[in-house]
């Protein structure tokens, strides 16, 4: 996840072409699609299960609707409206994630629905001008949010 994160990120910065940041997004989003079925199947986490796959989920469906649009060239409206949907909920996942002594994650998931947000501004709403400064931050928001935490985790440093 975090390397499609930062990949949209040096999209934005035009660093990485719009067919393969498509490309990569429905890589990951399939990728995320799998794992969240071998986790329900196997009910992995036990009762966390559905509730970390419903987290997954929020990713897989932005990552499958960029890679839609991408490919396809759409407008990202209705990508947008999603971001605003997504952005709705992601201060319920922080407070479950400070409740559960996750304050790491309680503020990422902060982070990241204020760019959830954002994308609803700039593709629901065609707030284009935001894009200028909120592209770069989106490298460095992928890279300490998505991929540092997810190699503390391995290290299980977290």
């Amino acid at each position: 996840m975090g390397f499609v994160f930062i990949l949209n990120g040096l999209h934005a910065l035009n660093l990485v072409g719009t067919k393969e940041a498509g490309a990569w997004n429905f890589i990951i989003s399939l990728l995320m699609f799998l794992w969240v079925g071998r986790l329900i199947s196997t009910n992995l986490l036990g009762n966390a299960t559905l509730w970390f796959a419903a987290q997954v989920l929020l990713f897989a469906f932005t990552y499958c609707g960029l890679g839609v649009n991408y490919t396809f060239n759409l407008d990202a409206r209705g990508l947008g409206w999603y971001c605003l949907w997504v952005s709705i909920i992601t201060p319920y996942v922080a407070y479950q994630n400070l409740q559960a002594g996750d304050w790491r994650f309680c503020i990422i998931w902060v982070i990241w629905g204020v760019l959830w947000f954002i994308f609803w501004l700039v593709l629901g709403l065609g707030k284009i001008g935001i894009m200028r400064v909120v592209k770069y931050a989106m490298v460095p928001v992928g890279f300490f949010t998505a991929w540092v935490p997810a190699v503390l985790m391995m290290l299980g440093r977290w």
